[in-house]
């Protein structure tokens, strides 16, 4: 899956070091990153919203990590749903 990166920069800041990626998806908004106000520095988080994930802490310490969690819960929302309404039929 291609990722770009979607890091807001100061104008003062003199590396511009990405911290967070965007999903190269149609219609799922997913959101993977490690700088956000409400968390701590180093902790990887996702955002994505359509699934319930708003300010997820993962349990990953590294970019490539971070991102595979966050895929690996998204489907696992999926396949609740799918279970879910299948026991509805």
């Amino acid at each position: 899956m291609k990722w770009k990166d979607i890091t807001t920069h100061s104008h003062g800041d003199k590396e511009r070091i990405p911290h967070w990626w965007k999903a190269n998806l149609e219609t799922i908004d997913l959101r993977v990153g490690n700088k956000h106000i409400y968390v701590e520095e180093d902790k990887w988080i996702m955002h994505c919203e359509k699934f319930g994930f708003d300010i997820h802490i993962l349990e990953s310490d590294n970019e490539e990590d971070a991102k595979k969690e966050a895929i690996e819960l998204v489907k696992a929302k999926i396949r609740e749903i799918y279970a879910e309404l299948d026991e509805a039929k």
